[in-house]
C-alpha cells in the first residue's frame, strides 16, 4: 500500500506555493508549508513519504546553505528540490553536493518546477522500494541457521558445492539440502537471484568466516 504523498514547502513565496498545492491536488498528493526548517523538523519526519522544496536566498559565504544542511543532519531522507534567488553554477553545485536532488532559479518556470517535482516524488518511490526491499531481505536472512550461513558465505565467495563440503567437512547431499533451504528462505529461484538479493541487502561480507 502507498503511502500518502506529502508536499513540504519552506520558505517560498505564495505565487509558488499556490502552483504547488495545485500540482499536489493533481497528483494525488497533499502540501504542507513551513515558515523555516525548523518549523518543519519540529513535524514527525519518520516514515513520510513525498519530497520538500525549500527556498533559500544567499546571505553570505556559506550562510544560505543553513536550511539545507539543518534537514540532512537531522535525516529527512525525502529528495529535495532547493529554489534559489540569484542563482549561480557554483551556489548550484554547492547545493547537489549538500544532498539536493535538483536547484531552480525563484520564482521557478512552471514547467521546470512541475518536472522536478515529479522527478522528486519518482525518486522518493524509488528509494523507498530499494529501502524496503533491503529491510526485506535482511528479515529472510535473519531466519537461516547457523549452518545455513555458513553455506552461504561460500556460496557467496563462489565456491562449488563438492568444495564447500569439503571445506566444512559435510555430507555433498547435507550442502545441496542448506542451499536448497537458502534459496527458499529468500526466495531466490537461481543462485544468481541469491546473490543479487544478498548483494542488495549488503548485510554480510562476501569472504568466507
Amino acid at each position: 500500500m502507498q503511502l500518502p504523498r506529502t508536499i513540504f514547502t519552506v520558505q517560498l513565496e505564495p505565487a509558488t506555493l499556490s502552483f504547488i498545492n495545485s500540482f499536489a491536488r493533481n497528483h494525488g498528493a497533499s502540501a504542507a508549508p513551513f515558515a523555516s526548517a525548523e518549523e518543519l523538523l519540529r513535524t514527525s519526519m519518520t516514515g513520510r513519504a513525498g519530497c520538500v522544496v525549500l527556498g533559500l536566498t544567499p546571505q553570505g559565504e556559506g550562510d544560505w546553505l543553513t536550511p539545507l544542511t539543518t534537514l540532512q543532519k537531522a535525516g529527512v531522507l525525502l529528495p529535495t528540490i532547493v529554489l534559489l534567488n540569484q542563482p549561480s553554477v557554483a551556489l548550484a553545485v554547492s547545493a547537489m553536493r549538500q544532498g539536493a536532488l535538483s536547484v531552480l532559479e525563484a520564482p521557478p518556470d512552471p514547467a521546470a518546477l512541475e518536472q522536478a517535482l515529479q522527478d522528486a516524488l519518482d525518486e522518493d518511490l524509488r528509494t523507498r522500494t530499494a529501502r524496503q526491499q533491503r529491510e526485506d531481505i535482511i528479515t529472510r536472512l535473519s531466519t537461516l541457521t547457523e549452518g545455513e550461513r555458513d553455506v552461504l558465505h561460500r556460496l557467496l565467495a563462489g565456491m562449488a558445492n563438492k568444495n564447500i563440503a569439503a571445506d566444512l567437512q559435510l555430507g555433498l547431499r547435507t550442502v545441496e539440502l542448506r542451499r536448497a533451504k537458502i534459496l527458499q528462505k529468500l526466495g531466490a529461484r537461481s543462485l544468481a537471484e541469491m546473490v543479487r538479493l544478498v548483494t542488495l541487502a549488503d548485510a554480510i561480507p562476501l569472504e568466507t568466516s
